[in-house]
């Protein structure tokens, strides 16, 4: 198994069947965790906005299981947009962007109202793969400047 910070460099260059591998599998329990950790956000947050029952996640954690269905997908897609914000950060040319501490900063945008997706909060939409897609391109026109 991979180390959970090579699980978010491995899901960086995925190709859609790795993705596709990956959520019929599910992803590691301590991904939560990782999560938690490095986007500095209360593990019970990770847990309700990815749509994990504190039970369940808490149950395979101590298992060293995997978390499939709606809560691994979401997972996933939060790995994703931590793997973008980490891109986007290192083809910056701004001279502060190699120190810039991009899962601290992707934890904190979560949580902020955002008028690109009608004033929500990205973090009420990362328990579905539209939303998580439409939180996505949100970062994606970040990257290039786009006005939204």
């Amino acid at each position: 198994m991979l180390k959970k910070a090579d699980f978010v460099e491995a899901l960086r260059d995925a190709t859609t069947m790795d993705l596709v591998n990956i959520e019929r599998q599910g992803v590691p329990a301590e991904l939560f965790v990782f999560l938690s950790e490095r986007m500095e956000v209360p593990l019970a947050d990770v847990l309700r906005f990815t749509g994990a029952p504190r039970s369940t996640a808490l149950r395979k954690l101590s298992q060293g299981a995997r978390m499939d269905g709606v809560a691994g997908q979401a997972a996933l897609g939060v790995t994703r947009l931590l793997a973008k914000a980490k891109a986007m950060a290192e083809d910056s040319t701004h001279p502060d962007a190699a120190s810039f501490d991009t899962s601290r900063w992707l934890g904190a945008w979560i949580r902020k109202p955002q008028p690109a997706l009608g004033g929500r909060r990205p973090e009420e939409l990362l328990d579905t793969p539209t939303g998580i897609d439409a939180v996505m391109r949100v970062l994606g026109a970040i990257q290039s400047g786009a006005s939204l």
